[in-house]
């Protein structure tokens, strides 16, 4: 089950991941919600795409670790490749995220993650057989 970020604080505790020490193993775009999304996300106008992004991290309750951006307008490479949740959380929950030099990495309408308990070779392959 997804969770919602919906204040800084839940934001906060996702930074504090060891990020240096994770790593991005697969992702995917699409441009519609899951049903397995919570309520109130499934929203009608999402014209931008959804970026799923799994990564295996350290310091977390299990091995690996679903990021979800809803409705993302922008997210870099950089942030992709070298995650850092450092950012903002609106009153409407949405998501602007930036690096240590202030520049803006991502923006978003809704950021969701969900821990994952899965093996490596489920991990690579997480997209392809996930529903």
């Amino acid at each position: 089950m997804f969770i919602q970020i919906k204040t800084q604080k839940e934001l906060d505790k996702l930074k504090q991941i060891c990020w240096d020490d994770s790593e991005f193993i697969v992702g995917k775009i699409t441009m519609y919600n899951q049903k397995e999304f919570p309520n109130g996300i499934n929203y009608s106008g999402n014209f931008y795409p959804n970026y799923h992004l799994l990564y295996n991290v350290c310091s977390s309750e299990k091995k690996y670790l679903e990021l979800v951006f809803v409705s993302c307008q922008y997210i870099t490479s950089e942030l992709i490749n070298q995650m850092y949740l450092n950012g903002v959380v609106s009153q409407l929950y949405n998501i602007t995220l930036n690096n240590f030099n202030k520049d803006r990495t991502a923006q978003c309408c809704s950021l969701l993650y969900r821990y994952l308990d899965l093996d490596y070779n489920e991990a690579k392959n997480y997209f392809t057989i996930c529903k």
